[in-house]
């Protein structure tokens, strides 16, 4: 079996600790890696100060214009070409929307200066949006000129197919680090009693986020509401008006805000945390994509209350207790019967740990891709299918 040569380009890999798929990739005997990111990237949970350490495959970082927004951000053209051209890679991997400036410029300059490169790209985007000018035309270009895509769920890949997409597009799940995040990570300290429940969110604060649910079914506890605590990791625009609801609610003194932590304390947030909660809400322009928290909290042997919102019940699927959206009642009720029944934590969390080892460890993540990589490589591009209009 030939050795395929594959150039991976990702905003999110400007953190190092998000480079954990590379490493993996890299570590198949039948890969070799490069990959390129920008030089600097405002990410939640971390700094890009560990973009320095020494990695088992080659780096690049290199300047952007429009850092920070996924959709409108490129790279400077020149060291990528120069890559291209040293590296001459068998697959690009772009790691971006299709309908984003960096997927479109990254596969324009693939065509001129790696012609015999395959590429793929990533979608997250579960819903059927029409974009205007000019996303609509690169979201197009990048479908008619790719040769595969890896949706990270069934409702994404179900989007591509109804633009249109027909190359291979296997869904490939985002992957957790099963041994970073883990039963044995050492819990953060935040102060509380032993006999303490400690309820835990991170994420986003923003509407979307339905963190107001949460903190309205902590207030329907009861007698448990006493020995209850909630932690909550993150910070965003809606900020004010939750602690506002705390206040009003009565619960102001049991609530911690954290702010953003991190990433590397995550795993201690997850173990210090009786429970998991994630109360996202669909609306008309979002839905849960993914749910990384959820298989972080799974691996990390932490029970999970999560909503029925978008990809969660097909990420969680039976390794997490399933309410419905905007259903604080149905959130207190899940928390009382978890929190006061070690048998039922116990089954969840084995339950939990698991799905998270079999489905979304690096390695089977990395297995997938491989996969990928295989067949989009031995297609030829004068017998690609150019798919329907994107635009519909």
């Amino acid at each position: 079996m030939r050795r395929l040569r594959v150039l991976r380009i990702s905003h999110s890999a400007t953190l190092s600790l998000y480079r954990e798929r590379e490493r993996t990739l890299s570590s198949h005997c039948n890969l070799d890696v490069a990959l390129i990111f920008p030089e600097t990237w405002p990410h939640l949970g971390g700094t890009n100060e560990s973009d320095k350490l020494s990695e088992p495959f080659y780096c690049r970082s290199v300047r952007t214009i429009g850092t920070g927004s996924v959709p409108l951000f490129a790279f400077d053209p020149f060291p990528i070409i120069s890559v291209m051209k040293s590296f001459q890679p068998h697959v690009i991997d772009i790691h971006e929307e299709p309908y984003s400036i960096s997927c479109v410029q990254s596969l324009a300059l693939a065509k001129t200066f790696a012609p015999q490169a395959a590429c793929v790209f990533y979608s997250a985007q579960n819903i059927n949006k029409k974009y205007p000018p000019p996303f609509r035309w690169t979201e197009r270009y990048v479908y008619l000129n790719s040769r595969g895509a890896y949706p990270c769920s069934e409702s994404v890949r179900d989007v591509l197919l109804q633009k249109g997409f027909s190359k291979p597009c296997p869904v490939i799940p985002l992957g957790v680090d099963t041994v970073r995040f883990s039963l044995d990570a050492q819990p953060l300290a935040f102060g509380f009693e032993n006999d303490q429940l400690v309820i835990g969110y991170t994420g986003r604060l923003e509407s979307c986020k339905g963190i107001e649910y949460l903190l309205q079914a902590v207030a329907l506890l009861g007698e448990l509401k006493q020995r209850v605590s909630v932690l909550i990791a993150g910070t965003g625009s809606d900020e004010a008006s939750i602690r506002t609801l705390c206040a009003d609610l009565g619960i102001a003194s049991k609530v911690k805000f954290l702010g953003e932590l991190p990433a590397e304390q995550m795993p201690g947030f997850y173990t210090a945390c009786n429970v998991i909660v994630i109360p996202s809400v669909t609306t008309a322009t979002w839905r849960e994509q993914f749910g990384r928290v959820a298989i972080e909290a799974m691996a990390c042997g932490v029970p999970v209350i999560a909503t029925d919102s978008g990809s969660l019940p097909e990420v969680a699927n039976d390794a997490a207790v399933l309410v419905p959206e905007r259903d604080h009642g149905a959130i207190a009720t899940a928390l009382n019967d978890l929190l006061s029944n070690p048998i039922k934590r116990s089954a969840l969390i084995a339950k939990g740990r698991k799905r998270a080892e079999q489905k979304y460890s690096w390695n089977s993540v990395a297995d997938a891709m491989t996969e990928l990589y295989s067949v989009a490589s031995l297609i030829e591009p004068n017998c690609m299918v150019s798919g329907g209009s994107s635009s519909r």
